[in-house]
């Protein structure tokens, strides 16, 4: 008797509260329904918002592509396009790292292209190119593509180096040094090469360049970017040699 007893003023009390509660939702039931499109609308601009989002990565990533795939010396523009998508994005932001490290391959790229034939041009895109590569240095040091950076920077420290237009070999030997004692990477080998060879391959292009001048032969354009093959010596002036684009 005692059990259905206790079971039975269970059984009223929750009766009770369901009926308080019924009674609460028929009171505030307009501040319900409110509170519920609330949420609801919350969701949906949360997921116009991720949708746009998206979209805006994937255009920014088919920029880059079409920047990267196209002919900078035909299209001079692609270094500024670079840059813009660089800034657009942010060194905090993957894909703005990588434009950035496109715009200072595609302005090396140029400068050298330029050569002794356009030696403004040449100088001017080299010493861009260095400030994009310094700039990613001071932003990003422990950056996995850190390495690379300094082989592109070191390549252009040594082609201003040789037209006499800046860089220094004391920076261009401790940037190969710095690859050479930093973290494992695919250009220590290059790296170590490059070092050992400075001074001479520096004094071999400095009393070329100290030689009377002679019609500049045929540059080839570089086909490759600093971002994925090791950086290839400077171009001896006055009478540049093929090049290829830093690594």
């Amino acid at each position: 008797m005692r059990k259905s007893r206790r079971q039975e003023l269970k059984t009223n009390v929750l009766s009770v509260k369901l009926q308080e509660a019924y009674a609460w939702i028929q009171r505030n039931s307009s501040y319900l329904t409110a509170g519920v499109v609330a949420v609801v609308a919350i969701l949906i601009v949360a997921m116009v918002v991720q949708r746009n989002r998206q979209a805006a990565i994937d255009r920014a990533e088919r920029t880059y592509l079409e920047i990267q795939s196209g002919n900078v010396v035909e299209k001079p523009d692609l270094v500024d396009q670079a840059g813009r998508l660089a800034d657009e994005q942010g060194l905090e932001s993957p894909l703005g790292v990588r434009a950035a490290e496109l715009q200072a391959n595609l302005a090396y790229q140029l400068g050298m292209t330029a050569g002794l034939q356009d030696r403004e041009t040449m100088v001017s895109r080299l010493k861009q190119a260095k400030g994009i590569y310094e700039h990613l240095l001071a932003q990003k040091p422990a950056h996995a593509s850190a390495a690379s950076w300094r082989m592109g920077l070191a390549a252009t420290e040594e082609s201003l180096f040789i037209a006499d237009a800046g860089g220094s070999k004391e920076a261009i030997r401790k940037l190969y040094q710095d690859v050479i004692d930093g973290p494992t990477s695919s250009f220590q080998v290059l790296a170590k090469e490059k070092l050992e060879s400075l001074d001479a391959r520096l004094a071999r292009l400095t009393i070329v360049a100290t030689q009377p001048a002679s019609a500049p032969a045929p540059m080839i354009i570089p086909t490759t970017s600093p971002a994925t093959l090791p950086p290839a010596a400077p171009a001896a002036a006055p009478t540049p040699a093929p090049t290829t684009a830093p690594g």
